[in-house]
């Protein structure tokens, strides 16, 4: 193999790890910033002092030199884009270089079966750099770099086994293996083993990762929801603190009438009229409309309709419950509350559509039936238990209605179409 194709070959392994580097850091080329124009400088200058070395001094000392000449440099380029520090940087440059032994084990392994021509190589090169850059990119990518965001410990064992192969392959044949299909033959069992140990390690780091994400969402949820539950109770309590306050009106009714009584017997129509006004305005601001038989759900029901009101959404209610359900009243509160909440906030915001939020709830077979509707401007986006408006992040609101209904073994549906929102639940 002449000169050139070495140096293409080396020109291409530069770029093959360079690429995996911006993919685990996130860098994006086409940003504005200095960075976007420092790193390929910095990238073209290491090539091209590889480039002299191996002119100058030939492939023996060429690769006798390869970590200093090619892996120190690339490592230090790589600081001008990273978003980490410390051992996760390492971390980063030894994950994107052990992900060229696949790429270099498979050109000699075609090299092997079809002719060491440089053709051929350079297709091989090609047809595994591109699926396993988007292997990296797909599946390694989110996992790792959840862990490097929101892990803080462990990260020199992380970067033990790929160091320690990157050491071994070198001692064994100076990197000779790259480059010659004769060293490959004797030692492509060993690289194929260190290469295997490494790929079987991060998938172990993936794993890792995803466990960590999971216990932490679950333990984020669980919280969410204890949070939520304590705010429910609070809130029944104040409303129920409320119905007491309107029973206590009404029954110093009785009081007023007499007071009222004296007034007009002085004749003191403007004092009687001041004191009505205030009557009115205490009985309305505190007393509930029945709209069903059940306490909780009315209490619920008085308090948006009102929040409804002054938010200029009209509410059609339509509720047949009775006084006792199985479903326990602060997790009723949290469903119904959150589902009332996104619906009058997304109906407020729609735009020239009638801002009307549509309640229905009754049961049947023991069950409850409840449908939510309102209308919405813009896109809604539907991704499980989760609903997000017009690009943004999906609310806690529906995931806190998902995993209720989950909870108690219920059904959960969300639809969108024709700028109607519905959401559906039985439980």
């Amino acid at each position: 193999m002449d000169s050139v194709v070495l140096w293409i070959n080396i020109c291409l392994l530069f770029l093959y790890i360079a690429a995996g580097i911006m993919i685990l850091e996130g860098f994006d080329m086409r940003a504005r910033g200095l960075r976007r124009i420092l790193y390929p400088l910095a990238l073209a200058a290491v090539l091209t002092a590889n480039l002299y070395v191996f002119d100058a001094y030939g492939l023996e000392r060429y690769l006798l030199l390869y970590p200093l000449l090619s892996f120190l440099p690339l490592f230090l380029t790589s600081l001008l884009i990273t978003r980490y520090r410390g051992v996760k940087t390492l971390f980063v440059f030894l994950t994107a270089t052990i992900w060229a032994s696949p790429l270099l084990l498979a050109a000699h392994a075609v090299s092997l079966l079809f002719g060491p021509a440089p053709l051929v190589k350079l297709i091989a090169y090609i047809a595994v750099s591109v699926p396993m850059l988007l292997l990296l990119k797909l599946y390694f990518k989110p996992p790792l770099l959840y862990l490097l965001d929101n892990y803080h410990k462990g990260w020199a064992l992380f970067c033990a086994v790929p160091l320690l192969c990157a050491s071994v392959s070198y001692y064994q044949t100076r990197y000779r293996f790259m480059l010659d299909l004769g060293t490959f033959r004797e030692t492509g069992i060993w690289q194929f083993a260190l290469s295997l140990l490494s790929f079987m390690t991060y998938l172990l780091i993936v794993q890792y990762a995803r466990q960590i994400r999971e216990r932490l969402e679950a333990k984020g949820t669980y919280e969410l929801l204890q949070t939520q539950h304590r705010g429910a109770l609070l809130h029944i309590a104040s409303l129920r603190q409320s119905q007491r306050q309107s029973a206590v009106y009404l029954h110093d009714l009785r009081h007023h009438l007499r007071y009222i009584h004296s007034l007009a017997m002085a004749d003191n129509r403007e004092e009687i009229m001041k004191y009505v006004a205030g009557i009115e305005r205490g009985i309305d601001a505190s007393t509930k409309r029945a709209f069903c038989k059940n306490e909780t759900v009315n209490l619920i029901l008085s308090c948006f309709e009102a929040q409804a009101e002054r938010r200029g959404v009209a509410m059609d209610i339509r509720a047949d419950i009775p006084e006792k359900l199985s479903i326990p009243d602060a997790d009723l509160c949290v469903i119904i509350s959150n589902a009332l909440e996104n619906a009058i906030e997304a109906a407020d915001a729609a735009g020239d559509r009638p801002k009307v939020v549509e309640f229905a709830c009754r049961t049947r077979n023991g069950q409850l039936l409840l449908e939510i509707a309102n209308p919405y401007a813009g896109e809604v986006c539907i991704e499980g238990d989760t609903v997000r408006a017009n690009g943004g992040s999906g609310g806690l609101g529906t995931r806190s209605i998902a995993l209720l209904v989950e909870k108690h073994a219920g059904i959960l549906s969300f639809e969108a179409q024709g700028g109607r929102f519905v959401l559906r639940a039985i439980l």
